[in-house]
């Protein structure tokens, strides 16, 4: 946790940011702790002002750094409470959008405040994006604002709120693509394939080579058994994409061509799903699933040393992957017997 103070206003400049950011070296450096753009780093202010007398009111700032480690600078005598003072934090609005610079009038001022709601909900930060939500409806981009709060509302685990914000936001603008994908998002989630269906093709009639549109449609199409039309979207998204970008198009579409008998194809497909999962450093489950895919499709191919050697890659990653699991909730247990 790291508190500022300054007598003038706190702002923040995106473009100076972005510039900053341009320099490989300190973009390599901040890309190994997750940050890729200068909204990453602005989301995670939380709050000045006003706002911060409510953390200070019952103790005193420091102002050099000889007070002891235990000594919470929040509460005076307490003990330190570091995690429950953050979680506080975290939950207190922050008035993000009168801080940034310079902030232009109109579409152009929208799109950047969207940008940063965009960087919150993508680190699951309902606050910051309820925030950002707000500014944006009071600068009357009334669509965009009901279609981010919708998303808050989302996660905090309000799913009545979220689906009428997003309704509220097709009324703004029946084409608003994020709507759209929230409420095919939200239905695809309760296996109402056919109304996720629905929401894609309209987003998909106005921007037909939206990818994440077409993958989510031929995952859709894929669980109501509509094959044909699944492969065409998967294809499509695929090569829009390639491999790294749409990898599991490639599972999807191994599978359906295991599904359709065409064992090469499938054994193609999967094994550059596998390429890119193993690339990535961090298995899971549907590796192990692909090993297992893969060994059936092999011994179709009367290929049974193949076979055998992905079900015993199959099987050793499912155990891997089972023990590091065990390890966690160990740790997460012996955690919380320490506290």
């Amino acid at each position: 946790l790291l508190l500022l103070a300054s007598e003038a206003k706190i702002e923040f400049d995106l473009p100076a940011m972005r510039r900053i950011l341009s320099d490989d070296g300190i973009r390599n450096d901040l890309a190994r702790i997750g940050v890729l753009e200068p909204e990453s780093i602005v989301v995670r202010y939380r709050l000045s002002g006003k706002g911060a007398e409510v953390f200070a009111r019952s103790g005193r700032l420091l102002e050099d750094g000889r007070a002891p480690l235990g000594w919470n600078p929040y509460r005076t005598g307490g003990k330190l409470e570091v995690s429950s003072m953050v979680e506080a934090l975290n939950r207190t609005s922050t008035g993000l959008g009168q801080r940034i610079k310079s902030l232009p009038d109109g579409a152009q001022g929208d799109a950047m405040l969207l940008k940063l709601a965009r960087s919150s909900l993508a680190s699951r930060d309902a606050v910051r994006a309820a925030d950002l939500a707000e500014t944006l409806l009071a600068r009357k981009d009334v669509s965009n604002g009901h279609q981010v709060l919708g998303d808050a509302w989302y996660i905090q685990g309000e799913q009545l709120k979220a689906v009428e914000q997003w309704h509220a936001s097709l009324a703004a603008d029946p084409k608003n693509a994020n709507a759209l994908m929230s409420l095919a998002d939200f239905n695809s989630d309760r296996n109402n394939h056919a109304e996720a269906v629905e929401y894609l093709g309209q987003i998909l009639a106005t921007h037909p080579d939206d990818t994440a549109a077409l993958f989510a449609r031929g995952t859709a199409l894929y669980e109501l058994k509509r094959m044909k039309e699944s492969e065409a979207d998967l294809a499509r998204a695929l090569a829009l994409k390639g491999d790294t970008g749409a990898p599991l198009a490639l599972y999807y579409l191994g599978l359906i061509q295991k599904d359709k008998g065409n064992l090469q194809g499938a054994a193609e497909f999967l094994r550059r799903y596998l390429q890119w999962g193993y690339r990535q450093g961090r298995l899971t489950p549907v590796e192990a699933d692909v090993h297992f895919a893969l060994a059936d499709i092999y011994k179709g191919l009367q290929l049974p040393d193949l076979a055998d050697q992905q079900r015993k890659a199959g099987e050793t990653l499912k155990q891997r992957l089972q023990q590091s699991a065990q390890s966690t909730r160990e740790a997460i247990f012996d955690y919380l017997r320490k506290r």
